[in-house]
Parts: C-alpha cells; structure tokens; sequence
C-alpha cells in the first residue's frame, strides 16, 4: 500500500509530505533535536517565559493587552517519542494574541525513556499548576480548556477522561488536533507505508514506546490511550480536526460519534486532501488558514467572555462579505421558496480582541414546518444538524467536509435572537438610508453606554422593533421578539 499522492490537496502540492521515517528507533537522538529546530516566531504583543513551578516544565504565552478569562492547556505532538512546546509557538502566540487566552504549552517527558504513566501525569501536574495560578495568570477557573496536536491530543483526550472521573472543576473544552487515539490502528499491518508524513509504521513505534509493550494489546491501564474508555459521557465539549488522508481519520471519526453518541457536544472538521500535520509543513497556504481559523473560532465560543465589560462598534472583514456571498450562493437553490433571507452576522468585540475569524450564516424561515424543511434540505446538501444547543428557536448546523469555515443557523422569524435578527430580513441592505441609521445609531449607544451591555441591547432592541412596526410585522410576533431580546 503506497500513498496515493494524486488525492493531495492542490494547496499542499509543495509541501514536504513525505513520511518520515521515526520507526528507526538509533535515529531517535536526531529526530529529537530537528524537531526542537522550530523556525522563529514573531511574538509581538505576546510574553513568552519558560516556568518550572509546576513540577514540570511548561512555556506560558501571556498576551501583553491583557488576558481575556480564558486559558488554554496545550500539550505538543510528537508520536509521545519526540517534540517539544517550541514546535508550537506560532499557534500558541496566535491564540495569546487574537483571542487574549493565556496558553500553557506542557514540556511532558518522551517515551522509552518514560513510558505510560509519565506524560499523563505530567499533563495532570500542569493542569493543577494552572488551576491553583488562576488568580496570578488572571484567568476565570470556569473558563479553562485542554488541548494538542496529534498524540499530544491523545493525552487531552486522556487527561479530560481522568479529569472527570477525579470531580472537580473540569475543563470547559477540548481541542483535539488530529488526535493519536487509538492503539489499535497501529496493529493493523494492512496500514504500513500507506499515508503520508505520519506511518503506521511511526505509529507502532511511538505507541509501543509508550505503553511498554505492543500496540493493540488487550488489557490496557485506565487512561493509557482515549479511545480504550468504555465511558465518555460527561466529558467537555470537543473540536476534533483530521486530514482526509491523515492514519488517523477512522479513529477520528469513530471518537467523533461516539462522544455524540454519549451527548457530548462534538465538531468534527475533515480536511479533503490533507495528509497527517499538513497545517505545520504548510501553514500559510489558504486551506491551512482555514484550519486554523477553525480552531480559533472553536476557542472563541467556549473560553472569550462576551462582551460584559465595553463595548466597541467594528468593522467586519470585507473578506467575510466576499465568503458570504460565495457561500449564499452555495445554499440559496436549495433554500428556494422558503427562506426568507440568507442573512450574514455581524459583530461587536470587546477592544484589544479579534473579531471572531468565520462567517456566520441566518436561514431566516416564516414557522416551524419551514424550519423542518430547511433542515432536510440543508442535510441533502451535506450540512449536519446539531439541534438547537441551547437556543429555542434555532436550529445549528455542523458544515459540511471541504466548505470554508462557517456556522450556519436556521431561525424562525419570531423569537430569533437580537444580534441575529439584526439585519432585519436582509431589509437596511435594500435600504442605505436605514443602514447608515442604524451604524450611527450603534456607534452613538456604544459612546453613551461603554460599560452597559444592556442599555446598549436595549437601544439597538427599540430599533428593530420600530423597523418591523413600519413593515407591519403581526403583534403577537412583535411581542416576541422584543421578549426575546429583552436584556436579561
């Protein structure tokens, strides 16, 4: 079996994707230090330190404006036989500066020379560490995540288990980059010399190294590997990302539905075309940015506050007009004869953070049996429904494998949520003049009422509601919407 590298992603057709050769086990010494050997990252705005309180090493990425509540505990790739926290600095910076998280990247020690337990535990000591500096860090206890990159996703996976089963304060999310999950597909010769950058070959070595024995053997201690866990209700919501033509796509998927099986709230995002670690070997090409960006929204939802303190009008990205529009286009045949409008969310933002990097989407429907059917015709497109997490009213949809990232909702039209219903059935865009009043009007609440999330809801409320009276909304469906949107 022989990678098939015509399947490769046209942005990755340069890119070094060849396997690399970590099963030959005297080369080890070597691929530890090229591993260590991460180009230089610029880290404006961003403080960096090496800390060693923890018990173990770790790298802790501060953003210079301030942190945002959140933080995030990241633990690198490397098969668990080689890697080391500065292979992740661009990432890592990126999210201290973006979104205002404060990163811990775990320095957790490499097998054979310690195996299973030893880097769990390490993990374990950093995520202690970080919960008992909450208050040095300044960062919310509630607001905290887990998080890696190939087999330090494994570990996330692994250390959420043990977490929960421990009690306490739990993570709030986990971000599992292609993560290394299962033991058993190493055992699976069939898969030797068939994937690109990351072997099953690779994959046998570093399992092996870790567990101390062979891969896929029967009995296994509790946490030794995240996919062997027979129970994984009660676990933080997930982001899990793969390349289509990653070794650990099957396992992925598998750990995928088996979280929603057991009620988990979990994203699974395939990359067409992409082998194992493509984003690092690529990063600057369009489909690795979108990966990224992925993640960044993911961590935007789960760990950034919303904006409670001041607010601050932005401008959004003319590069999200110009996917919206791709992206209309895409859905609106099938949407023909039932939605209302197909409408692209705006944004306010807290100052000192991004604005959130993904475009969101509103199919606006007329009632609930639109809504039904809006729902089985965005499923024939590909979209999965995800239900309505938590907001009546609203319907979520995961997207389909190769779109742009987005987020996509159905709404009905009465009851929707404030800064959803906001562009009004796509109406100030065929009217400039109420456009432009309604900017003024949001820069002029956001100047009198900095601090006041709901003066400033409230303002923008008796807008809409005067909007949809002057279009002769009913007063039941009125009532509504101003209920809805009451500040609370």
């Amino acid at each position: 079996m022989t990678p098939d590298r015509r399947a490769v992603h046209p942005d990755l057709r340069r890119a070094p994707l060849a396997a690399v050769p970590f099963h030959w086990r005297w080369a080890l010494p070597f691929w530890r230090w090229a591993t260590g050997l991460a180009r230089p990252v610029p880290r404006a705005g961003v403080d960096v330190a090496d800390h060693a309180e923890a018990g173990v090493p770790v790298r802790v990425y501060r953003p210079q404006a301030g942190a945002a509540g959140g933080a995030l505990l990241w633990l690198h790739g490397g098969g668990l036989i080689v890697g080391r926290p500065a292979m992740d600095d661009g990432r890592c910076v990126g999210w201290a500066r973006e979104l205002g998280l404060v990163v811990v990247s775990v320095d957790y020690r490499l097998a054979p020379e310690h195996p299973f337990p030893a880097a769990l535990d390490d993990a374990h000591a950093a995520w202690t560490w970080l919960q008992a500096s909450t208050g040095t860090l300044r960062v919310d206890p509630a607001r905290l995540a887990v998080g890696g990159a190939s087999a330090g996703a494994g570990l996330a996976a692994c250390l959420a288990q043990r977490l929960r089963d421990e009690g306490g304060v739990q993570p709030a999310a986990q971000l599992l980059v292609y993560p290394m999950l299962d033991d058993r597909t190493a055992a699976r010769r069939e898969l030797d010399g068939g994937h690109l950058v990351w072997s099953n070959r690779s994959n046998r070595t570093g399992w092996s190294a870790y567990l101390g024995g062979p891969a896929g053997a029967p009995d296994l201690p509790a946490y030794a590997v995240a996919a062997r866990c027979d129970d994984l209700g009660g676990l933080p919501p997930a982001w899990i990302g793969v390349g289509a033509l990653g070794l650990f796509l099957e396992e992925d998927r598998a750990y995928a539905a088996r979280l929603r099986a057991a009620g988990v709230a979990t994203e699974l995002l395939e990359v067409p075309g992409a082998p194992h670690g493509f984003d690092a070997l690529a990063p600057d090409v369009p489909l690795s940015r979108d990966f990224a960006a992925a993640q960044t929204a993911f961590l935007c939802d789960r760990l950034v506050a919303a904006p409670a303190r001041r607010i601050e009008v932005v401008e959004a990205d003319p590069a999200w007009a110009v996917r919206f529009e791709e992206l209309r286009a895409m859905i609106a045949p099938a949407l023909d004869g039932i939605a209302l409008a197909i409408e692209h969310v705006g944004s306010t933002a807290v100052p000192g953070l991004a604005a959130k990097p993904i475009v969101d989407l509103d199919v606006v429907v007329a009632d609930e049996a639109t809504s039904v059917e809006a729902i089985a015709r965005l499923e024939r497109l590909g979209y999965r429904h995800v239900g309505d997490r938590g907001v009546p009213g609203r319907e979520a949809f995961e997207r389909p494998p190769g779109t742009p990232p987005h987020h996509l909702y159905v709404r009905r039209r009465a009851g929707v949520a404030l800064e959803n219903h906001l562009r009004l059935h796509d109406r100030p865009r065929a009217d400039p003049e109420r456009a432009r009043a309604y900017g003024d009007l949001k820069r002029r609440l956001a100047e009198a009422h900095p601090d006041d999330i709901d003066a400033y809801v409230a303002g923008k409320t008796a807008f809409i509601a005067d909007v949809l009276r002057e279009e002769g909304m009913a007063a039941a469906d009125l009532d509504e919407v101003e209920a809805a949107n009451r500040p609370r």
